[in-house]
């Protein structure tokens, strides 16, 4: 491979990899905006429920209606913490850096972060230099998958929250 040639597959990868980044902070957003849109929802259904109306007042079928709606809900809410939750992976004890080999280059903080000391640190990235190209890639997979899990723990909450309204407002008219 020539040298253009490994110049543009870097460049390539390197905006690839600012995009997805990008887009891991606007997955972030929507999920942090549902999370807290849920939190107010949750306040404002504890409220009724502590201020004196209560689903057991509902006939038993829309009592039970109403409490898996809820349900529902809460599983909406683990979906967003799960999206929102930052995701770091785990320097396992097999993949720490030694200064007594030669370091793998790193390409991700939590391989730097498995560098015993300094040393192996700056010799990791030194050799990380000599190969930016698969840096970039890495790191654009990597987080390219982080960035379709969030989205797919975004999209099943609002799914949960539409069966959830349905469900307990359903309860609440038709139950009583």
């Amino acid at each position: 491979m020539g040298v253009a040639l490994i110049n543009e597959a870097r460049d390539y990868a390197e905006r690839l990899l600012a995009e997805t980044r990008e887009e891991i902070a606007r997955a972030d957003a929507k999920a942090s905006i549902l999370l807290g849109a849920g939190g107010v929802a949750t306040s404002i259904a504890s409220t009724a429920l502590f201020g004196g109306w209560n689903p057991a007042r509902l006939k038993p079928w829309g009592t039970s209606v109403w409490w898996i709606g809820a349900s529902l809900a809460g599983c909406a809410l683990l979906c967003l913490g799960s999206a929102v939750y930052p995701r770091t992976g785990a320097v396992s004890p097999r993949g720490r850096q030694s200064h007594q080999r030669e370091p793998r280059p790193v390409h991700y903080f939590v391989q730097l972060a498995g560098c015993e000391d300094l040393a192996t640190a700056r010799r990791a990235i030194e050799a990380a230099a000599i190969d930016s190209v698969n840096r970039a890639v890495e790191q654009a997979w990597s987080l390219s998958k982080l960035v379709m899990t969030k989205y797919r723990l975004t999209r099943a909450a609002l799914w949960l929250y539409a069966t959830s309204a349905m469900l307990m407002v359903f309860a609440r008219v038709i139950g009583s």
